[in-house]
């Protein structure tokens, strides 16, 4: 679901800007102390103004009917949860880090119940090196039982910043070396299911 919140309102009023239907009627969102307008779009006229990307990066179509929004953090981890259970061939993790705690902990056991129910899961999972490896227990930590237990099933790749070597590794301390630059993706694959987070 879209929500119109008002100091956005400016950027998609400029990303709308020529993109709008004639025959199309606009959809009026009030707050107390901001009303806008929303243009109704186009769908033709925004494809063209888009068809740049073509050309820049890959584009993989598909059809907003298969698109789902997930309303909030708990959503998210249910969601994620339960599709790690059910995957039977795939599962990839590229995210910043995994996390110490509780919640992280489930995600692992379902990990391994998944890789125990279904021979044929291969698990990968790209977590950054210097978020991943802070402190004594880590996310490398967490997923080496993992690693261990199904050798030749999960993968554990730590991404490096090439930036980071040399007298600057040595000199900047740990939690520090993560500005000098770091892998931030948030990507989920589960068979065939694409999971993205903001």
């Amino acid at each position: 679901m879209l929500r119109s919140i008002p100091r956005f309102a400016p950027l998609c009023a400029t990303l709308s800007r020529g993109c709008l239907h004639p025959s199309k009627s606009s959809v009026s969102t009030s707050r107390s102390d901001h009303t806008y307008t929303k243009p109704a779009l186009d769908p033709v006229i925004l494809k063209e103004k888009f068809r740049w990307m073509n050309s820049q990066a890959p584009v993989f179509g598909i059809s907003g009917d298969t698109v789902s929004i997930l309303a909030g953090p708990s959503s998210y981890f249910n969601t994620v949860k339960s599709l790690i259970r059910r995957s039977k061939k795939r599962l990839v993790l590229a995210s910043l880090y995994l996390g110490t705690g509780a919640m992280e902990q489930e995600l692992v056991v379902a990990m391994k119940e998944a890789l125990l129910d279904s021979p044929d899961l291969e698990v990968t999972i790209l977590i950054d090196c210097t978020r991943g490896s802070r402190g004594q227990h880590n996310s490398r930590t967490m997923l080496l039982p993992l690693l261990r237990q199904f050798p030749g099933r999960v993968n554990i790749a730590l991404y490096h910043t090439p930036d980071l070597r040399g007298i600057l590794k040595r000199l900047i301390p740990e939690r520090y070396n993560e500005v000098v630059g770091l892998s931030h993706l948030k990507v989920y694959i589960f068979d065939d299911t694409f999971v993205t987070s903001g």
